[in-house]
């Protein structure tokens, strides 16, 4: 028994890391195309080897595919890891285009601009973090036309919309994080108004990820931002 618990122990850590581990669960995660990600997630001051079950159900329903999707997850269960997933593979496989990750709060994106903005930035992604008024400073506009990644609060993202009409049409992916922010009184009917305009756009609707841990009709969102029945995650 002394030999046979810690083998059989050690049997079963190895099979869930070979179904659970970064390129085992990616779309071709032993390509190439990778690489770049996988060494990301191994510099992180924890570092990443393995997705938790919440990521790999949401990977393995087709997060990564070009339909809008919808997902809810409860706080703690690797939503910003998805959502640093989906920036790397939006930037990768399309040379142009603008992927957008809008964030509930100023603290949050200032979080966020010291770990997922440093890292993509660190492998030449240009990825920009706006978090201040609705009048963008002209540091948050410089190098915009370059810019291929922008996380921002709403209100900062609309107001670098208006200040560059441009911008509108180069955006290719739009995620919503902790989307039930559209429940608020105020904040959430400028998010609905973003999110309609970004929809009603001349270009044709953007790719649109949802997530959210607690919003009760995930449905009905999903379906408004052009999402099917088949494109909305839970995991619990």
């Amino acid at each position: 028994p002394a030999e046979w618990i810690p083998a059989y122990l050690l049997h079963k850590v190895v099979d869930r890391f070979s179904k659970a581990n970064l390129r085992a669960v990616l779309p071709n995660g032993f390509s190439d195309f990778w690489n770049d990600f996988i060494g990301l997630m191994l510099k992180h001051h924890n570092p990443t080897w393995e997705f938790f079950p919440s990521q790999v159900q949401a990977i393995v329903a087709g997060l990564l595919s070009e339909q809008t999707f919808a997902v809810q997850m409860p706080t703690g269960s690797g939503k910003t890891t998805l959502c640093e997933v989906l920036l790397y593979h939006q930037v990768k496989r399309s040379p142009v285009g603008v992927s957008v990750l809008l964030v509930p709060s100023r603290s949050l994106a200032s979080e966020l601009k010291g770990s997922l903005v440093r890292r993509l930035n660190s492998i030449k992604i240009k990825t920009k973090c706006v978090y201040g008024g609705t009048v963008p400073s002209i540091e948050e506009t410089h190098g915009i036309l370059e810019t291929r990644v922008i996380v921002a609060t709403p209100e900062a993202f609309s107001g670098l919309v208006g200040s560059d009409n441009s911008l509108l049409d180069r955006i290719a992916l739009v995620i919503c994080d902790e989307g039930h922010l559209l429940d608020q009184p105020v904040r959430g009917i400028a998010l609905e108004l973003l999110l309609a305009r970004l929809k009603a756009r001349g270009a044709g609707s953007p790719r649109f990820v949802f997530i959210s841990a607690i919003v009760p009709n995930i449905e009905e969102i999903a379906s408004w931002l052009g999402g099917q029945g088949s494109s909305i995650v839970r995991s619990d």
